[in-house]
């Protein structure tokens, strides 16, 4: 859903919470995406065991001793 069409440029938020910056909705929808994809591109390209490999080594508790 699209909310930015029918607030516009008059409606703003606080972005991020607690920090004094006001931001459109679009803004914010753009700010959210650049901190996605920096997370995205912040990972080692074929680095680390793959997620199959993580589940796989975890300690399953049953609570049955």
């Amino acid at each position: 859903m699209n909310l930015y069409p029918f607030y516009g440029d008059d409606f703003k938020v606080q972005c991020p919470t607690g920090s004094g910056r006001y931001m459109t909705l679009f803004e914010v929808a753009q700010e959210i995406a650049r901190r996605l994809a920096a997370r995205s591109c912040a990972a080692p390209m074929g680095g680390g065991r793959s997620t199959e490999e993580r589940r796989s080594s975890r300690t399953i508790r049953t609570g049955v001793t």
